[in-house]
């Protein structure tokens, strides 16, 4: 009992060095060029082929059990604090712990993904003109997906659509393709899809997938349609691939398609096809809007679509 405080100490003083330094990776003004080189291309673009690998080969989300196990210590801990000690002590005890190992999550999410919330933007990376999306443009590209929507229906319901638990490879060799176009430097390892057991969550909040920001697992919802599957596959590897931004997974996700098989391609212009039907955002909602690639950029188009008036 005696050496407890002096054990204390160190933890105590561990603790304050951790919280110091998730401030810091939180906060400091990283520019985004050195993100770009150093995490993105760098460190990031050699730790995901090797963790996705992994995490592949696990049958459940991995993501689940690190929740789980966290909680239940966090839970276990907490009572041993509450019931063995005094109240106002044991609540401080536990203020504290969620103090540090919230930080700890947090570090541990910035270091294995979440830097990339900070790297260059992809209009920033590729050809992008902005004067291109506009109303005209818009039009034309919906245009486009109504009638590659009824010309891929018969071929797409042929072919049929891959198991929800397996990793297509003609999508799989589409996204490898794409981002080449893009400049991705390294190999990527796409995702098995998996389901959660947070896919009740996913159905009530509308959510389609996400990616595992801890052990790179592309996590997709339990209901989704055989035809939505492939771009919301496609659209979780643009994250494994560095891509955070919504707005441009879902524009790697969209070429993905487009180069896979009919039936992916459908998948691609059906969410193109919903995307219109929504409120059209300004030009500047998203940054590398495909209307623009479409118009100004025919080289960034797979050739099916790239040969084609539109």
């Amino acid at each position: 009992m005696k050496s407890r405080p002096g054990q204390s100490a160190p933890f105590r003083a561990r603790s304050l060095v951790l919280l110091v330094v998730t401030a810091l990776a939180a906060l400091a003004p990283l520019p985004r060029w050195a993100i770009e080189r150093w995490y993105s291309n760098g460190f990031y673009a050699a730790i995901q082929p090797a963790i996705t690998f992994v995490s592949n080969n696990v049958p459940f989300a991995l993501f689940d059990a690190l929740l789980i196990s966290v909680s239940a210590a966090f839970v276990v801990i907490g009572a041993r604090d509450l019931f063995g000690s005094s109240k106002l002590r044991g609540t401080a005890r536990i203020l504290a712990r969620t103090a540090v190992w919230g930080a700890a999550l947090y570090l541990a999410l910035l270091v294995v993904w979440g830097f990339n919330y900070r790297r260059e933007r992809l209009a920033d990376r590729l050809p992008f003109d902005a004067s291109a999306v506009n109303q005209a443009a818009v039009a034309r590209l919906a245009s486009a997906a109504v009638e590659r929507l009824n010309a891929l229906h018969p071929l797409a319901h042929a072919e049929g659509w891959t198991r929800a638990s397996v990793v297509d490879p003609s999508l799989a060799g589409a996204f490898e393709r794409v981002l080449r176009l893009t400049g991705a430097s390294g190999r990527v390892v796409a995702g098995r899809p998996k389901h959660t057991i947070f896919d009740w969550y996913f159905r009530r909040a509308g959510v389609s997938g996400m990616i595992d920001p801890y052990f790179l697992e592309s996590l997709v919802a339990g209901d989704l349609l055989p035809v939505e599957r492939p771009f919301v596959i496609a659209h979780e590897w643009g994250h494994l691939a560095g891509l955070a931004d919504e707005g441009e997974a879902n524009v790697v996700g969209w070429f993905v398609c487009l180069q896979a098989t009919p039936a992916s391609q459908y998948s691609g212009w059906l969410f193109m096809t919903r995307r219109r039907s929504a409120r059209c955002p300004p030009p500047t909602a998203w940054p590398w809007h495909p209307a623009s690639a479409l118009v100004r950029a025919p080289t960034c188009v797979p050739s099916a679509i790239a040969s084609r008036p539109v």
